[in-house]
């Protein structure tokens, strides 16, 4: 929760603290699915493709599933611009991001469209 609450800036502390209910339960539920999912299927491999967030140092989901579950073997892979000798993780480098989605303007309208794209489905 902490380094959860420490990146957050903006914002009100109760939509902050409804923001970490809902990364929690994204974490948790996704934590319970993969175990039981592996449980009835011992042979299988998940591989379970998250955000930073849910992942990053074994916390999150990874340290969710070895909680439920502690002879599981959770590996973590970050994608990362500079590797760091310091990691818990795997790292596999990647390019930095495009120029054009860096520039705040372009980043924050593809965020935006991030938050609409799916207005217009109907759940029947």
């Amino acid at each position: 929760k902490e380094k959860f609450m420490a990146s957050m800036h903006h914002g009100k502390p109760e939509q902050t603290e409804k923001q970490y209910a809902a990364q929690v339960t994204w974490d948790e539920t996704m934590a319970e699915s993969i175990v039981k999912y592996l449980d009835q299927n011992p042979n299988a491999q998940v591989v379970h493709v998250a955000g930073k967030f849910h992942t990053e140092a074994g916390l999150g989901t990874a340290a969710s599933i070895l909680q439920r579950n502690p002879k599981l073997k959770v590996v973590v892979v970050n994608p990362t611009s500079e590797i760091s000798t310091n990691s818990p993780d795997y790292q596999l480098e990647v390019l930095e991001p495009p120029v054009r989605f860096v520039q705040d303007a372009n980043r924050m309208a593809a965020y935006k469209h991030l938050s609409t794209r799916n207005d217009d489905l109907q759940c029947k």
